[in-house]
């Protein structure tokens, strides 16, 4: 990751929070939307030498996607595994 990776964390921050005051038909925020801007929010983390932080985001987005059957959830998944592999830092299993 290269870039304003501060900026980039505020701005998903922002994302959020907008996704949770915004509510799709049903009204509940969406849990697309969260995933991703907790995966991103993840990914900053971990740029950021904030590892296990980085590592939770990105497990919860991982949660929802898998929740919500979303093809993303492969990609965290294989992200989080590849992490895990290179740093030997794991919390709980990611299958």
């Amino acid at each position: 990751m290269t870039g304003d990776v501060p900026s980039a964390a505020e701005a998903l921050r922002e994302a959020l929070t907008l996704s949770r005051d915004i509510r799709n038909r049903s009204g509940e925020a969406s849990p697309w939307d969260r995933a991703h801007g907790l995966a991103g929010l993840g990914r900053c983390a971990i740029a950021r030498g904030r590892h296990r932080d980085g590592m939770s985001e990105l497990r919860d987005a991982l949660d929802i996607f898998r929740r919500i059957d979303a093809a993303d959830a492969s990609d965290v998944a294989a992200e989080l595994a590849a992490f895990e592999l290179s740093t030997g830092e794991s919390e709980r299993s990611i299958t």
